[in-house]
C-alpha cells in the first residue's frame, strides 16, 4: 500500500537548493511530503536518531563533509533508509561510484522538476522494501538449510563452495563465511578431494543425478561413512553451472547392517526412513525457490505496469477535456501505444511464468511473419526503413505452434524498433528455405549490444532498455528451444544486431 505520508529529510547547506526542493513539493497531496531540513551532517545524523524518516535527500558537500563521505556514513549508521544523492555536478562517474556505495538515486540539481523528483523518492522507497523482502526470502531459504540435518552445499563448477548449511558447517569446524568460496582441496586431503571432485564432474559432465554415492571421510580424526546424493545445479536457463549434493553420516548404519544382517525388515525400514528425509528436504527447497521467483515476477508487475497504466490515465483526463480538439487524436494514440505495452509485458510474464509444450498446428509460416512485421510497426510509430526478402518462404507451411511463434517474432520486432533510431533507422528482415529448417534473420542498425551484455540477453529480468520486464529474449529462447530450434544472436556497440532464428519445419518426434 502506498503511503499518503513520506517523511524526507534533506541535507542540504545552501538555503536555495532547499527552498527549490520545498516549493518542488509543496503541492504534492498524494503522498504528501513531510520536509525536515538540516545544515551539515552532523546535525542530519542528529535527526536520523531521533526521528523516523522514510528517506533522505543528501548534498554531496557539506561544510562538514565532502565528496561521498557522508553517504558512506549515513549508510553505515542506518542501512534500513535510502539515501539520494543531490549535487550540482553532472559527473557519470561520480553517479556510479555513489551506486556503489549504496545510493538509491543520483539527481542535478537544476536538472529536476517535481514529477522527477517526487518518482525518485517513491522509487528509492519501493526499491529499498523490495530489496528488504528478497533479504527476507534469502534469510528464510537459508534457514531451511540449516533446518535440515542433512549436509548440503551448492558447488560451482571450479570447485568452489557457494552455500552451505549449518549441518556441513558443524560437521567440517568451520563457519559457513570460513567454507564459502573455498575449493575442497584447502578444506580436505589432496586425495579426498581428488576423489569428490570426480564425482562432481561426472554430474556436471552428464547432466544426470548421482544418487546413494557410499564415500568415506575423516571426521574428527575418525572414519564415518557418507551416503550422498549430487544433482546438476542449474541456472534459470537450465545451464549447468556446478553441483548440489546432500549427504547423511550413515556411520551407524552401516554398523548396523553387520549386527543386524539378520533383521532385513529392521534395515529396510531404515533405509526407508532416511529416504524420506532426503525427499522432504528436496521439495522444500524446490518450494522454497519457486516463492523466491513468483516473489521476483509480482514485485516486477507490479513495478512495471505502474508507469503505463498512469500514462493511460492521464490521456483519458486530456480525451475528456480535448474532446472537440483534434489533438484529441494524439490522446488516443498515446492509450493505445501504452495499451500495447502493457499487453507485451504481461505476455512476456505470463509466457515466463509458465511456459507450456507448443501446441502444434499446420499454418503459412509467411503470413504469420507478415502478421508480426505489420503489427509490430504499429506498436513502434517510428518511421524507419523495412527491407524484406521473404520470397524463399511465401508458400511455406510449418508445424508448430503459431501464437507461441508470433510472440518469438513480436518481441524480436519490437527490440529491433526500438534499437533504431529516426530518420535513419534500418531494419532488415530474410528468410531462407533450408531444406528441413526455416531461418529468419532480422538486422538493424540500431546502437547495438556491448560483449559484457551479449552473453546475458537471454537471462530473464536482464535488459538494456528503461522499459519493459527483461523477459522478451528469455521467452524467446525458451520457445525457440521447445520448438528444436535455435536462436543466435550478433552484435556490436554502434553497428547494429543480427538475429538469425533456425525452426524446424516438422515436429521432432
Amino acid at each position: 500500500m502506498e503511503k499518503s505520508e513520506i517523511h524526507l529529510l534533506v541535507i542540504e547547506d545552501n538555503p536555495a537548493d532547499i527552498r527549490i526542493v520545498r516549493e518542488l513539493l509543496r503541492h504534492c497531496v498524494n503522498p504528501y511530503f513531510k520536509i525536515t531540513h538540516a545544515d551539515n551532517l552532523a546535525g542530519g545524523i542528529l535527526k536520523l536518531e531521533k526521528e523516523v524518516f522514510d528517506t533522505v535527500l543528501l548534498d554531496i558537500n557539506l561544510p562538514d563533509s565532502r565528496s561521498l563521505e557522508g553517504l558512506t556514513e549515513i549508510v553505515k549508521l542506518m542501512p534500513d533508509i535510502p539515501v539520494i544523492i543531490l549535487t550540482g555536478a553532472d559527473d557519470e562517474n561520480l553517479a556510479i561510484e555513489s551506486l556503489q556505495c549504496k545510493a538509491a538515486d543520483y539527481l542535478v540539481k537544476g536538472k529536476i522538476n517535481t514529477d522527477a523528483l517526487k518518482r525518485c523518492i517513491k522509487y528509492a522507497i519501493e526499491r529499498k522494501h523490495i530489496e528488504e523482502v528478497l533479504a527476507k526470502q534469502q534469510e528464510e531459504l537459508q534457514i531451511i538449510l540449516d533446518s535440515v540435518p542433512s549436509w548440503i552445499f551448492y558447488k560451482d563448477k571450479e570447485n568452489r563452495l557457494l552455500r552451505v548449511n549449518k549441518a556441513f558447517s558443524k560437521m567440517m569446524g568451520m563457519s559457513k563465511k570460513a567454507l564459502e568460496g573455498k575449493s575442497l582441496f584447502e578444506i580436505y586431503t589432496r586425495e579426498q578431494a581428488e576423489a569428490y571432485w570426480k564425482e562432481d564432474l561426472e554430474v556436471i559432465r552428464s547432466g544426470k543425478p548421482k544418487m546413494d554415492i557410499t564415500e568415506t571421510a575423516i571426521i574428527n580424526n575418525k572414519t564415518r561413512f557418507i551416503q550422498t546424493d549430487k544433482i546438476p545445479y542449474r541456472d534459470s536457463q537450465g545451464n549447468i553451472i556446478g553441483v548440489i549434493s546432500f549427504s547423511v553420516d550413515i556411520t551407524e548404519r552401516k554398523q548396523a547392517e553387520e549386527i543386524l544382517k539378520r533383521d532385513k525388515e529392521t534395515f529396510e525400514r531404515m533405509v526407508k526412513e532416511r529416504s524420506q528425509e532426503l525427499m522432504i528436504t528436496r521439495i522444500e527447497l524446490d518450494k522454497a525457490k519457486r516463492l523466491s521467483d513468483i516473489g521476483t515476477l509480482a514485485a516486477t508487475v507490479a513495478h512495471e505496469l505502474r508507469n503505463p497504466l498512469n500514462t493511460i490515465l492521464m490521456a483519458v483526463y486530456n480525451l475528456k477535456r480535448k474532446i472537440l480538439d483534434p489533438s484529441a487524436e494524439r490522446s488516443l494514440n498515446n492509450i493505445e501505444n501504452k495499451i500495447v505495452e502493457s499487453e507485451q509485458i504481461i505476455n512476456n510474464l505470463l509466457f515466463y511464468s509458465k511456459i507450456r509444450m507448443p501446441n502444434y498446428e499446420n499454418f503459412n509460416f509467411y503470413e504469420i511473419l507478415i502478421e508480426c512485421i505489420k503489427d509490430s510497426k504499429k506498436i513502434s510509430k517510428k518511421k524507419v526503413l523495412l527491407k524484406k526478402e521473404l520470397e524463399p518462404i511465401k508458400n511455406i507451411f510449418i508445424e508448430s505452434d503459431p501464437f507461441q511463434i508470433k510472440e518469438v517474432f513480436i518481441n524480436l520486432l519490437n527490440n529491433a524498433h526500438d534499437a533504431v533510431s529516426e530518420p535513419d533507422g534500418l531494419i532488415e528482415i530474410k528468410a531462407y528455405d533450408n531444406d528441413n529448417l526455416l531461418k529468419v534473420c532480422i538486422k538493424d542498425n540500431g546502437v547495438g549490444i556491448s560483449k559484457d551484455n551479449l552473453g546475458k540477453v537471454f537471462e530473464p529480468f536482464f535488459s538494456t532498455k528503461s522499459k519493459g520486464t527483461g523477459l522478451g529474449l528469455s521467452v524467446c529462447f525458451q520457445i525457440i528451444s521447445l520448438h528444436s530450434g535455435t536462436i543466435n544472436i550478433e552484435s556490436e556497440t554502434g553497428r547494429g544486431t543480427e538475429v538469425s532464428v533456425n525452426l524446424p519445419k516438422k515436429k521432432k518426434q
